[in-house]
């Protein structure tokens, strides 16, 4: 059986790096701003290190992004089990629509 905490730290790690390149911010500079060295930040962006509670808020301060926005729902978590590439995958095509759109109603006139 899966250990749940790699799916959450997979998924958190995704939306993290989803949001930090959608700023076109480098891991080093990222790093710089939030205190961690690019390699603490490339391991949580991979799920490989345990994220702290505290450290959540400051990468989502230093992101400009509520922290909700990095921590993965429980039906993400339940669904990435068997087929957690997938899962993952889709995530990130997600957050990049999300993100796309985002910069087209920046654009658009109003």
């Amino acid at each position: 059986m899966e250990n749940p905490l790699s799916s959450v730290n997979s998924l958190f790690g995704v939306k993290l790096s989803a949001a930090r390149r959608a700023r076109n911010i480098s891991q080093a500079e990222f790093g710089k701003r939030v205190g961690l060295s690019r390699i603490t930040i490339a391991k949580l962006e991979r799920g490989v290190q345990n994220v702290q509670l505290c450290q959540v808020f400051l990468l989502a301060r230093a992101l400009d992004i509520p922290p909700e926005e990095l921590i993965p729902s429980s039906r993400e978590v339940d669904s990435s089990g068997a087929n957690q590439d997938a899962q993952i995958f889709q995530l990130v095509r997600s957050q990049m629509a999300s993100v796309i759109q985002g910069v087209d109603h920046e654009e658009s006139p109003q």
